[in-house]
């Protein structure tokens, strides 16, 4: 589960979302994407409320077939959901297996200070229900000529700062939100929620 600094750099490249964590390493109750009704996603369209329920997991690990690893020791509970709301509860401290320490700056970037031990969670968050995978979530927007905007959830152990190339983070201990803006081309990363648009929804991609 644990990564070297190149994983790293390239787990860099993916896109991100702004921080926001109080002082106990959550975030904040009044911040974007804790809670909220859950939309069904239908070829980037905007659908129907959701109604499902479940358990909410961070899971990201892969087999060498390339499916997603669903065991206990591979993924990590943030939430649960009932009747298509979510409710996040992210825990205050995560497993060192979830976590890689950041040792040297890549180029292009800086890193201060190093020695964080960061987990980067770039994937949308998983639902399942009994066990069964059953739907993949984000808080996002996606306009019509395929901008994308997501917000996601990244742990450090200590406060850090990520600046060059296209991050602009400036990070707490414990969890903070990372705003992504991407083209097919290029993407932004930043902890600067202001810059988030109006209209993200938590959207679901069922598992047919």
């Amino acid at each position: 589960m644990k990564h070297s600094l190149f994983s790293l750099s390239v787990a860099l490249l993916a896109p991100l979302c702004v921080s926001c964590s109080g002082d106990g390493g959550n975030p904040t109750s009044n911040s974007l994407a804790e809670n909220g009704q859950v939309v069904i996603n239908d070829d980037n369209e905007v659908g129907n409320p959701y109604a499902g329920s479940g358990k909410i997991y961070m899971a990201e690990e892969r087999n060498s077939s390339g499916q997603l690893v669903l065991t206990e020791d591979a993924m990590l509970e943030v939430g649960t959901m009932s009747n298509g709301e979510i409710y996040l509860d992210l825990p205050a401290n995560v497993d060192s297996r979830f976590l890689s320490k950041l040792e040297s700056v890549p180029a292009g970037l800086d890193i201060e200070p190093l020695g964080a031990e960061v987990w980067f969670y770039t994937n949308p968050l998983r639902l399942l229900n009994n066990g069964q995978h059953i739907g993949n979530l984000d808080y996002t927007k996606i306009q019509n000529d395929g901008t994308y905007h997501v917000i996601r959830y990244w742990y450090f152990s200590k406060a850090t700062r990520i600046s060059g190339l296209e991050y602009k983070i400036e990070a707490k201990k414990g969890w903070n939100k990372i705003y992504t803006r991407g083209t097919n081309d290029e993407s932004t990363h930043t902890t600067d929620l202001s810059k988030v648009p109006d209209g993200l929804n938590w959207l679901i991609r069922e598992i047919k």
